[in-house]
């Protein structure tokens, strides 16, 4: 569960940012604005910068990331609870490992919204 609501913030955030690069605005001023906010974790703001930074070096890969999510959604079905949320993380953690990222760092989800 704590690595789902880590990988759901990152995720997040990473589409944040992808959006933000989208609509012309400077990536380290938006990193710094969303890592500001009274609503971001402190790991989440951390993530934040490195996304920005483009510094993928492996902490937590992207393919353990995966692995933890879909044995979340495996006990989720068993127990018929719903994780949508889980459900987004792992797709987006499974579209970074499938365009080569699996080994970076579970930040590695905001090089698929450049």
């Amino acid at each position: 569960m704590v690595n789902a609501s880590l990988a759901a913030q990152v995720a997040t955030m990473a589409e944040l940012l992808g959006v933000a690069r989208r609509a012309g605005l400077d990536p380290a001023e938006s990193a710094g604005f969303l890592s500001d906010l009274p609503v971001t974790s402190p790991a989440a703001a951390r993530a934040i910068g490195v996304m920005a930074a483009g510094d993928f070096t492996p902490n937590f890969p992207v393919r353990l990331v995966a692995k933890d999510l879909l044995y979340l959604t495996g006990l989720a079905e068993e127990l018929t609870a719903e994780t949508p949320m889980t459900r987004a993380a792992l797709a987006a953690h499974q579209r970074a490992r499938a365009t080569g990222q699996a080994d970076d760092d579970l930040t590695a989800v905001a090089a698929t919204y450049r």
